[in-house]
């Protein structure tokens, strides 16, 4: 390679400053149009690899709701639990493999692929049927979950570099139509379960019922906190400023109107809490409380646009479970 390096030189030099400018002109066009061809007008072309980067960094960001939603949100139902978790993993797979498509296939870094990969391997471990010998179909699910959890907890622990930056997404990003169905179909179930939580306080005296509606509203609220979160680059639309809602966007409404959904929750909660003073299930309902001021943390760092205090918030709860050391 020297060798021929030198050879090249002395030819170089053994040319007038004419023929020189000239070869090296036409070596730039040449050059440039290779570089055309290649990188297919792509992001990483144009900032010298950021595209991979930022790919990598949103499935990490991602990583940390999901991780968080597998160590903290399992209720007392693990058995249900573990179908919800594997069915939320399963859509985001989905949902991030079909915008794979849309980027330039530079993009898709092996470190990119690997995440999905990985995440998509947790869901199936997920949807695997419960050992026929098994005593406690329960306890084994929620010993499942945690195993679930420390996979996840390794794998983002792989990428720190990745976990102290925030990606933070220039423009918008379409909806996919699995996962815009299943945001509407979320709201909307928030919504009834929550007409049903405050008719039992309200109409009736707190029992057993009461409390699995309590749970159920929990359960509709992660959901719908998930999908928000996973969307948050969607654009949202103002309709109250008589912005017209396209197809590639959500009415801002639905953030404010999930907040306030939220808001309702936690007093709802305290309102049993006050029924239930001295039973059992107060600890529960605190706990319940205390998830939903989490996702009303987040989503309100999603309405700021504020997505170092979004990743700060998920690193936080992510550090305080010791993922891998548990």
């Amino acid at each position: 390679m020297s060798k021929l390096f030198a050879e090249k030189k002395g030819l170089f030099m053994s040319k007038t400053n004419e023929v020189v400018y000239k070869d090296v002109l036409r070596f730039f066009w040449v050059f440039l149009f290779v570089v055309l061809v290649l990188c297919d007008g792509s992001s990483v072309c144009a900032d010298g690899g950021k595209g991979s980067d930022e790919l990598v960094r949103r499935y990490v960001s991602d990583g940390l709701l999901l991780y968080n939603e597998l160590v903290n949100e399992s209720g007392s139902n693990f058995l249900k639990a573990r179908k919800a978790h594997a069915d939320l993993l399963g859509m985001y797979v989905r949902e991030m493999k079909t915008r794979q498509l849309e980027y330039a296939a530079n993009l898709l870094t092996d470190e990119a692929a690997n995440i999905l990969e990985n995440l998509n391997s947790i869901r199936e471990s997920l949807l695997k049927s419960v050992p026929k010998d098994q005593q406690n179909p329960n306890a084994w699910a929620e010993k499942d979950i945690k195993d679930a959890s420390k996979r996840l907890g390794k794998i983002l622990i792989g990428f720190e570099p990745y976990l102290k930056k925030p990606f933070d997404f220039d423009g918008f990003e379409k909806l996919g139509d699995e996962c815009r169905k299943e945001l509407d179909a979320a709201l909307k179930e928030v919504k009834v379960k929550l007409g049903a939580y405050i008719n039992d306080l309200t109409t009736k005296k707190a029992d057993e019922l009461t409390i699995k509606r309590a749970e159920e509203l929990c359960q509709a609220n992660r959901k719908t906190i998930v999908l928000l979160f996973l969307n948050r680059f969607a654009r949202f639309e103002d309709q109250e400023a008589g912005a017209e809602t396209s197809n590639k966007g959500l009415d801002l409404r639905v953030l404010r109107q999930f907040r306030g959904d939220i808001n309702r929750t936690i007093y709802w909660n305290r309102v049993l809490k006050k029924k239930l003073k001295g039973s059992e299930h107060v600890s529960v309902l605190t706990a319940y409380s205390v998830s939903e001021l989490r996702r009303l943390r987040v989503l309100q760092a999603v309405l700021d646009n504020d997505m170092r205090e979004v990743q700060d918030l998920l690193l936080v709860a992510f550090k305080r479970s010791k993922p891998v050391f548990r």
